[in-house]
């Protein structure tokens, strides 16, 4: 199954997920982070279940959620849900990292 997102910040690109039998497969037209998702005090996961970042080609981040729900409508916005953390790549100062927001902790740019 095929869906097609429109960014919530430039609201002309679109990206489009594909998903079969509920199995995220692929993400066209930009390119995506999974989410971090709290389990306990100490414990987080890290998968596409938990919701997925995706780079518009605008050059902004946004989140989506239910991907593994093909009945139901995605869900996008433009911050990770509560209890998520967004796990990127910088390219600018090369850095990895997990924060609450699409920014990075060393460089400080905004995803």
């Amino acid at each position: 199954m095929k869906r097609e997102i429109t960014c919530p910040h430039c609201g002309k690109r679109k990206v489009t997920v594909v998903s079969s039998n509920g199995v995220y497969e692929e993400l066209k037209g930009g390119s995506w982070y999974p989410l971090a998702k709290q389990v306990s005090p100490l414990e987080w996961t890290e998968g596409w279940t938990n919701g997925i970042s995706a780079e518009c080609k605008c050059g902004h981040v946004f989140f989506v959620y239910g991907i593994e729900d093909e009945a139901a409508p995605l869900r996008v916005a433009t911050k990770p849900d509560s209890g998520t953390l967004f796990v990127g790549f910088c390219e600018k100062c090369g850095s990895a990292f997990i924060a609450p927001e699409a920014v990075c902790p060393w460089c400080k740019t905004q995803f």
